[in-house]
Protein backbone atom coordinates (compact mmCIF):
# COMPACT_ATOMS: atom_id res chain seq x y z
CA UNK A 1 0.00 0.00 0.00
CA UNK A 2 2.77 2.26 0.58
CA UNK A 3 4.22 1.66 -2.98
CA UNK A 4 0.81 2.47 -4.28
CA UNK A 5 1.40 5.75 -2.03
CA UNK A 6 4.25 6.67 -3.85
CA UNK A 7 3.22 6.20 -7.14
CA UNK A 8 0.14 8.45 -6.43
CA UNK A 9 2.05 11.22 -4.74
CA UNK A 10 5.13 11.21 -6.95
CA UNK A 11 2.61 10.68 -10.39
CA UNK A 12 4.69 7.37 -11.37
CA UNK A 13 4.09 5.99 -14.79
CA UNK A 14 2.28 2.93 -15.85
CA UNK A 15 4.81 0.81 -15.61
CA UNK A 16 5.06 1.21 -11.63
CA UNK A 17 1.59 1.02 -11.33
CA UNK A 18 1.69 -2.50 -13.27
CA UNK A 19 4.85 -3.58 -11.35
CA UNK A 20 2.86 -2.69 -8.22
CA UNK A 21 -0.05 -4.25 -8.78
CA UNK A 22 1.37 -7.76 -9.86
CA UNK A 23 3.10 -7.40 -6.96
CA UNK A 24 -0.17 -7.59 -4.78
CA UNK A 25 -1.74 -10.11 -7.24
CA UNK A 26 1.67 -12.26 -6.68
CA UNK A 27 0.90 -12.20 -2.97
CA UNK A 28 -3.08 -12.49 -3.01
CA UNK A 29 -2.38 -15.40 -5.51
CA UNK A 30 0.79 -17.26 -3.08
CA UNK A 31 -1.92 -16.54 -0.35
CA UNK A 32 -5.03 -18.94 -1.94
CA UNK A 33 -2.16 -21.62 -3.04
CA UNK A 34 -0.53 -21.58 0.21
CA UNK A 35 -4.37 -21.31 2.26
CA UNK A 36 -5.74 -24.16 -0.09
CA UNK A 37 -2.51 -26.42 -0.11
CA UNK A 38 -2.70 -26.31 -4.03
CA UNK A 39 1.20 -26.98 -5.12
CA UNK A 40 3.39 -29.87 -3.59
CA UNK A 41 4.86 -28.79 -0.36
CA UNK A 42 8.61 -28.60 -1.66
CA UNK A 43 7.33 -25.65 -4.25
CA UNK A 44 5.28 -23.98 -2.03
CA UNK A 45 7.95 -23.72 0.38
CA UNK A 46 10.67 -22.53 -2.43
CA UNK A 47 8.12 -19.89 -3.67
CA UNK A 48 6.63 -18.54 0.12
CA UNK A 49 10.47 -18.58 1.42
CA UNK A 50 11.53 -15.50 3.00
CA UNK A 51 14.21 -15.15 0.72
CA UNK A 52 12.38 -15.19 -2.71
CA UNK A 53 9.42 -13.09 -1.38
CA UNK A 54 11.89 -10.22 0.25
CA UNK A 55 14.27 -9.54 -2.45
CA UNK A 56 10.64 -9.44 -4.96
CA UNK A 57 9.45 -6.78 -2.65
CA UNK A 58 12.81 -5.37 -2.28
CA UNK A 59 13.80 -5.26 -5.94
CA UNK A 60 9.92 -3.38 -7.08
CA UNK A 61 10.89 -1.07 -4.09
CA UNK A 62 14.16 0.18 -5.93
CA UNK A 63 12.29 0.47 -8.74
CA UNK A 64 9.39 2.11 -7.84
CA UNK A 65 11.05 4.33 -5.28
CA UNK A 66 14.01 5.05 -8.08
CA UNK A 67 13.96 7.99 -10.29
CA UNK A 68 14.21 5.70 -13.29
CA UNK A 69 11.31 5.09 -15.34
CA UNK A 70 9.64 1.65 -15.65
CA UNK A 71 10.44 0.56 -19.03
CA UNK A 72 11.92 -3.12 -20.75
CA UNK A 73 15.14 -2.40 -19.51
CA UNK A 74 14.09 -1.56 -16.10
CA UNK A 75 12.30 -4.48 -15.78
CA UNK A 76 14.81 -6.78 -17.29
CA UNK A 77 17.48 -5.12 -14.90
CA UNK A 78 15.57 -5.95 -11.95
CA UNK A 79 15.66 -9.45 -12.66
CA UNK A 80 19.09 -9.92 -13.31
CA UNK A 81 19.33 -7.90 -10.30
CA UNK A 82 16.82 -10.27 -8.71
CA UNK A 83 18.91 -13.25 -9.24
CA UNK A 84 21.76 -11.91 -8.97
CA UNK A 85 21.30 -11.26 -5.01
CA UNK A 86 19.37 -14.94 -4.79
CA UNK A 87 22.27 -16.41 -5.98
CA UNK A 88 24.53 -14.63 -3.12
CA UNK A 89 22.06 -14.95 -0.60
CA UNK A 90 21.81 -18.62 -1.06
CA UNK A 91 25.81 -19.19 -1.78
CA UNK A 92 26.13 -17.14 1.47
CA UNK A 93 23.55 -19.59 3.04
CA UNK A 94 25.39 -22.80 1.47
CA UNK A 95 28.64 -21.42 2.58
CA UNK A 96 27.26 -20.76 6.64
CA UNK A 97 25.20 -23.99 6.50
CA UNK A 98 28.46 -26.18 5.29
CA UNK A 99 30.81 -24.32 8.43
CA UNK A 100 28.31 -24.86 10.93
CA UNK A 101 28.09 -28.49 9.85
CA UNK A 102 31.57 -28.51 10.28
CA UNK A 103 31.68 -26.89 13.59
CA UNK A 104 29.07 -29.18 14.99
CA UNK A 105 31.72 -31.91 13.62
CA UNK A 106 34.38 -30.25 15.63
CA UNK A 107 32.71 -29.81 18.64
CA UNK A 108 31.66 -33.55 18.85
CA UNK A 109 35.09 -34.45 18.17
CA UNK A 110 36.42 -32.51 20.92
CA UNK A 111 33.31 -34.17 23.14
CA UNK A 112 34.84 -37.41 22.00
CA UNK A 113 38.43 -36.66 23.18
CA UNK A 114 37.12 -35.19 26.50
CA UNK A 115 35.62 -38.66 27.15
CA UNK A 116 38.54 -40.59 26.10
CA UNK A 117 40.68 -38.59 28.59
CA UNK A 118 38.35 -38.37 31.39
CA UNK A 119 37.85 -42.47 30.73
CA UNK A 120 41.85 -42.69 30.84
CA UNK A 121 41.97 -40.64 34.19
CA UNK A 122 39.11 -43.03 35.06
CA UNK A 123 40.98 -45.96 34.72
CA UNK A 124 44.06 -44.63 36.36
CA UNK A 125 41.46 -44.15 39.36
CA UNK A 126 40.46 -47.59 39.16
CA UNK A 127 43.91 -49.27 39.22
CA UNK A 128 44.77 -47.34 42.21
CA UNK A 129 40.71 -48.47 43.57
CA UNK A 130 41.90 -52.09 42.84
CA UNK A 131 45.36 -51.48 44.60
CA UNK A 132 44.18 -50.09 47.26
CA UNK A 133 41.62 -53.16 47.88
CA UNK A 134 43.94 -55.59 47.63
CA UNK A 135 46.60 -54.14 50.31
CA UNK A 136 42.85 -54.10 52.21
CA UNK A 137 42.11 -57.33 51.84
CA UNK A 138 45.24 -58.45 52.65
CA UNK A 139 45.42 -56.25 55.83
CA UNK A 140 41.63 -58.02 56.71
CA UNK A 141 43.48 -61.69 56.36
CA UNK A 142 46.20 -60.94 58.76
CA UNK A 143 43.62 -58.93 60.75
CA UNK A 144 41.76 -62.83 60.56
CA UNK A 145 44.97 -64.40 60.88
CA UNK A 146 46.46 -63.01 63.88
CA UNK A 147 42.33 -62.80 65.36
CA UNK A 148 42.54 -66.62 65.29
CA UNK A 149 45.79 -66.95 66.52
CA UNK A 150 44.44 -64.91 69.73
CA UNK A 151 41.50 -67.16 69.45
CA UNK A 152 43.28 -70.17 69.72
CA UNK A 153 45.39 -68.52 72.31
CA UNK A 154 42.59 -67.38 74.72
CA UNK A 155 41.43 -70.93 74.24
CA UNK A 156 44.74 -72.79 75.23
CA UNK A 157 45.00 -69.86 77.85
CA UNK A 158 41.33 -70.51 78.88
CA UNK A 159 42.25 -74.42 79.10
CA UNK A 160 45.52 -73.54 81.27
CA UNK A 161 43.58 -71.76 83.88
CA UNK A 162 40.27 -74.25 83.82
CA UNK A 163 42.77 -77.19 84.51
CA UNK A 164 44.81 -75.18 87.05
CA UNK A 165 41.40 -74.67 88.74
CA UNK A 166 40.90 -78.30 88.96
CA UNK A 167 44.23 -79.06 90.21
CA UNK A 168 43.63 -76.23 93.27
CA UNK A 169 40.05 -78.25 93.76
CA UNK A 170 42.07 -81.39 94.32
Amino acid sequence: MNLFREIFTTGKDLGSIILVSLLLLAGLILMFVNFSHFLPKKMAYLLSSPLIINLTAYVIIAIVYSKVPVDLATILAGIIFFFIILLLFTGIGFISRKWWIRIEHLKSKEKVEDVKKEKKVLEKTKGAVKEQETKINKAIKTEIKEVKQRQTALKQMKQVVKNNNHKKKN
